[in-house]
C-alpha cells in the first residue's frame, strides 16, 4: 500500500541537484513533490524506517525527518496553483484561496483598475 510522506532536512553540504536526481531515480519513491526548498512529499510502499536508511545515503546521518502525512488534509500558502495539484489528485484536498484575492482576480482578468479620482466630463 502506498503511503504519503514528508521529508525535510537541513544540511548545507547537500548538493541539491544530486539529491533531486536521487529522489527522481529512487526505486523507493513512486512519485514526489518538491515546491519548497529542502522539503519533499512523496509516496512509497516502503516502511518509514527503510526510507530513513535509504535517505541517509543522500542527505547524511543528521538533521532530517520523515513523517507520514495525510495528503487530503493539507493547508498553507504556496506560490503556484501547480504546487497544489499534486495534493488535489490524491483525494479531496481543497486548494486554499490565494492570499491576495485582488491578485487572484488580476491573474484571471488582468490588472484591476482603480476608478478615476475625479469625474471626467
Amino acid at each position: 500500500m502506498l503511503k504519503t510522506y514528508l521529508l525535510t532536512f537541513y544540511n548545507p553540504d547537500v548538493d541539491l541537484k544530486n539529491l533531486s536526481n536521487f529522489v527522481r531515480n529512487s526505486t523507493y519513491i513512486s512519485e514526489y513533490w518538491n515546491y519548497l526548498p529542502m522539503v519533499y512529499c512523496f509516496t512509497s510502499p516502503f516502511p518509514i524506517n527503510e526510507l530513513r536508511v535509504h535517505f541517509e545515503h543522500a542527505i547524511g546521518m543528521q538533521n532530517f525527518i520523515i513523517v507520514e502525512i495525510n495528503p487530503m488534509n493539507v493547508d498553507g500558502r504556496l506560490g503556484s496553483q501547480d504546487a497544489w495539484e499534486w495534493f488535489a489528485k490524491k483525494g479531496q484536498t481543497q486548494i486554499p484561496p490565494p492570499a491576495n484575492p485582488h491578485q487572484a482576480a488580476a491573474d484571471l482578468f488582468g490588472p484591476i483598475l482603480n476608478p478615476p479620482s475625479k469625474r471626467i466630463t
